[in-house]
């Protein structure tokens, strides 16, 4: 993980070596990412799809000098039952609600 310093000299050398402001080197860095957690946020809740329609997503961004995010219908459906199980929750029975 990079820390605030290390980004903040990789945008000062970014604009010195592109010939631009600090200012404008850090609005590419953050649009860039920003772009990133707004698409990733603008997508259906992947947890309450079917294997088919989550196939059809473009699940895949490719990040350079860091690689390929991406992932699918299996891992998802992992992490869900993890985070239910370390939550207490369990998704195979159904709860009664009581009045």
């Amino acid at each position: 993980m990079l820390l605030r310093k290390q980004i903040k000299g990789i945008i000062k050398k970014a604009a010195k070596e592109f010939g631009m402001s600090e200012v404008v080197a850090y609005t590419v860095y953050y649009n860039y990412w920003k772009w990133l957690k707004d698409t990733t946020d603008g997508m259906p809740k992947l947890d309450e799809l079917s294997e088919e329609e989550v196939n059809k997503l473009n699940l895949n961004f490719n990040i350079p000098a860091i690689g390929k995010l991406t992932t699918n219908y299996t891992t998802i459906h992992k992490v869900v039952k993890s985070v239910d199980k370390r939550h207490g929750r369990n998704q195979d029975k159904e709860v009664e609600a009581t009045v």
